[in-house]
């Protein structure tokens, strides 16, 4: 192994606690001492986070640079400084399934031979502009009356076992397995739609629900208003509304074995409150219902976040009770950040 090539290989960090705040300058020197003489193409840096846990890990590269070295006398030593700026987020976070770690990451990069590569662990925490980590383009889900795509892969599935039900009746050889299939992606199915039909159903008596949160942009310690509003399309009333504030970890993590791989979905609730207007409400006819509900976001609530396995999501979960009809329920995401940590006086730099 290349590694073979070095007595040391070796990073310091400038802060001895080795903290820093979103939109800091993190900096420090990399010291490589070489045992003999060998060739170098260049030390490249790299400043990433890594999302890791019970799902699938996902690391991300944030900035990297690349010092051209040339090459390595045996017993001689290069000190390389380094710095990065932090960006606004996501700051570290360690929950139940999901763990977002900030790491400096340094590799040499030596010709026709397997480089040798250090890894170092810091501590991100939120600054004064610290924000979420979200894919570029990502709009948080909204309570929502219309189909989704669980509903299109429903009516999918009714096709394909509709269809498969109809050759069966026509080939007789096939009837006992042939129905069991098809039953089963009628079944699946009609599972698929169920969740949107119910609101579907639902809003057909109470019209269309909107769901809205005040402020848009919420941080940890702030007071958030759930705002519910629709108007009935006839008379009425409802029994109650509840509504959750939960933050939700949700990871994936797949496993293969040949061909095959399998992906299970684990979650943990992280934080849940939950308020309850009780009825029975009436409702009137074209008249506008408006229902408001606070909650507090606790003051050291754990950031959205999202990657494409990993994901901590708040959201408000939000149920009408109709009697003698379908309940209206859905999500409404919320994206939350993390309030400013304040900084220690006698920090160590």
């Amino acid at each position: 192994m290349a590694l073979s090539n070095f007595d040391s290989f070796s990073l310091r960090f400038d802060r001895n606690d080795l903290t820093w705040w979103t939109g800091e300058t993190i900096s420090g020197s990399i010291e490589i001492r070489a045992k003999e003489d060998c060739k170098c193409n260049g030390i490249i840096v790299k400043l990433i986070f890594v999302a890791h846990g019970a799902g699938n890990l996902s690391s991300s590269n944030v900035d990297t640079t690349t010092t051209k070295c040339g090459s390595f006398t045996a017993g001689e030593t290069k000190t390389l400084p380094f710095s990065f700026q932090i960006p606004q987020g996501p700051v570290t976070y360690h929950g139940d399934k999901l763990n977002v770690d900030w790491y400096i990451q340094v590799a040499i990069d030596i010709p026709w031979a397997l480089d040798p590569t250090h890894k170092s662990k810091f501590l991100v925490l939120p600054g004064p502009n610290a924000s979420t980590y979200h894919p570029k383009g990502h709009t948080p889900t909204i309570a929502r009356t219309r189909l989704t795509k669980a509903s299109l892969l429903g009516l999918v599935l009714l096709a394909m076992g509709g269809s498969l039900l109809y050759f069966v009746i026509t080939d007789l050889d096939s009837y006992g397995s042939g129905i069991f299939v098809s039953g089963f992606l009628i079944f699946l199915g009609m599972i698929c739609l169920l969740t949107d039909l119910r609101n579907l159903v639902a809003s057909s008596s109470l019209g269309h629900v909107a769901v809205s949160h005040s402020p848009s942009a919420p941080r940890g310690g702030d007071t958030v208003e759930i705002t519910t509003t629709f108007t009935p399309r006839k008379s009425g009333e409802i029994n109650n509304i509840v509504t959750q504030l939960v933050a939700e970890e949700i990871v994936l993590h797949t496993t293969s074995s040949g061909k095959n791989s399998t992906t299970t979905r684990y979650t943990s609730i992280r934080s849940s409150q939950e308020q309850r207007i009780s009825g029975p409400i009436q409702l009137r006819k074209g008249h506008r219902a408006l229902f408001k509900q606070s909650f507090v976001i606790p003051e050291d609530a754990p950031p959205s976040f999202m990657t494409v396995d990993n994901q901590l999501e708040w959201s408000a979960r939000i149920a009408i009770d109709v009697p003698n009809w379908p309940d209206w329920e859905d999500n409404h995401e919320i994206i939350v950040s993390s309030r400013e940590q304040p900084r220690v006086a006698d920090r160590n730099e």
